[in-house]
């Protein structure tokens, strides 16, 4: 997916705060640790899968990452919702020990990807038995 001046400065600023990028997985099996949204059955077989969609009902930090120390990440790819496929669909989480930290960090990413992405999400709560934040966005400037 080409970058645009918008998607380097959305990498900038979560880099900035601690996360690192993953690749992008468009799908993935139910039974899997990564989950999204989307949910689809896929024949033959009548298989559930996850699709790689907007919205803040995801994980994409599963628990054996966590023990191996990764806290935040992000992907950046396509959005396969129910309206159709489109580039820029951002997706980061974050788990951290601390309730409040995960509020600052709400707040703060709120207010510095202003400007570079529409539809921002922010949702936090509790996952893997800590604090969590799940933030879902489309990057402007990509191409659909």
């Amino acid at each position: 997916m080409p970058r645009s001046a918008e998607s380097t400065a959305v990498e900038r600023v979560l880099r900035r705060h601690g996360f690192e990028e993953i690749g992008e997985v468009p799908a993935v099996p139910a039974a899997g640790a990564l989950r999204y949204r989307r949910a689809v059955t896929l024949e033959p077989g009548a298989e559930p899968w996850y699709l790689r969609s907007s919205g803040t009902d995801f994980t994409i930090l599963p628990r054996p990452w966590l023990r191996r120390g990764l806290r935040r990440c992000w992907s950046l790819g396509r959005d396969l919702d129910e309206g159709g496929e489109r580039d820029g669909l951002l997706l980061a989480q974050a788990v951290e020990a601390e309730p409040a930290e995960i509020r600052r960090l709400a707040a703060v990413l709120r207010q510095d990807l202003a400007g570079a992405v529409t539809g921002l999400r922010v949702r936090t709560g509790r996952e893997h038995d800590q604090a969590c934040l799940w933030l879902s966005a489309h990057v402007i400037g990509v191409p659909a």
